[in-house]
């Protein structure tokens, strides 16, 4: 399928041809612009000269997430469905969110699961946040995810709003210069909020972060019942940057489907 009859099937020939004139024609000369897609609560806010509206036609237009494209995803709607029938509020982890729309995906997926987006660079958190305000089942966190505690460095060499890198310095980011980031890790995020029963699936797009969320402390994977990540050693070559999560989700016994960047890893 197209992006435009993806952005049509999405958003209806209204509302896509909308879409295209406020992104693609040059004429407008708002900053930002919305665009309203059945099923959520609120507008999807784009900001122009970014690289959301190609993030937006890769989720809403093309269903680069949509889990029912697979066979094994059946598991996956078997325990939201079973948690939400015991009264437990199902958890989706979104690892590196940027502007939000994965999450606004997973939203109107899971309209009864709760979210933790989690987004370290701050023009992207705001974004973030403007397109989840309000919405209780949401949770913004502004923080890298990290295999452990600890604070990082945000580097941008492409100038990119979703080409972010990283790496980890020794000053809390509290006391030290613009840039830093303090961390959490995917066992803070579940015991604060909920417990690992609950856990539906975890989300990562972390531009190369993978190579250290998986280089220790990654007991949790056999707690979780689907990773979704998108892996970058297209964009960091030689950095070997999937090989820690690869040897680390090895240790299961687990099933992986493609869908445009993404792999989805099914665990047993």
């Amino acid at each position: 399928m197209s992006r435009w009859l993806g952005a049509v099937e999405c958003l209806g020939l209204p509302g896509a041809s909308r879409l295209l004139y406020e992104a693609y024609s040059g004429i407008s000369r708002k900053s930002n612009y919305e665009v309203n897609v059945p099923g959520l609560h609120q507008p999807v806010k784009i900001r122009k000269k970014s690289t959301d509206i190609n993030v937006f036609m890769q989720i809403f237009a093309m269903g680069e997430y949509a889990l029912d494209n697979f066979a094994q995803s059946s598991k996956v709607f078997q325990r939201y469905n079973n948690l939400v029938s015991r009264g437990i509020r199902p958890l989706i982890i979104d690892c590196g969110a940027n502007s939000g729309m994965a999450t606004l995906w997973w939203r109107k997926m899971f309209p009864l699961a709760k979210i933790v987006a989690i987004e370290a660079a701050a023009d992207n958190f705001a974004a973030l946040t403007r397109n989840t305000s309000g919405d209780e089942a949401i949770k913004c966190v502004h923080a890298a995810v990290w295999s452990h505690k600890t604070t990082v460095k945000l580097d941008n060499p492409a100038d990119d709003m979703w080409a972010f890198r990283f790496s980890e310095e020794s000053a809390p980011a509290s006391e030290s210069q613009s840039g830093l980031t303090d961390t959490v890790t995917i066992q803070e995020i579940v015991e604060e909020e909920a417990d690992w029963e609950s856990v539906l699936l975890v989300k990562i797009d972390i531009e190369g972060g993978e190579r250290q969320l998986f280089s220790e402390n990654t007991d949790w994977i056999g707690r979780v019942p689907l990773i979704i990540i998108e892996t970058h050693d297209s964009l960091q070559p030689y950095d070997k940057t999937s090989l820690n999560f690869f040897r680390a989700v090895s240790a299961y016994d687990f099933e992986v489907c493609f869908s445009g960047e993404n792999a989805f890893v099914y665990l047993s």
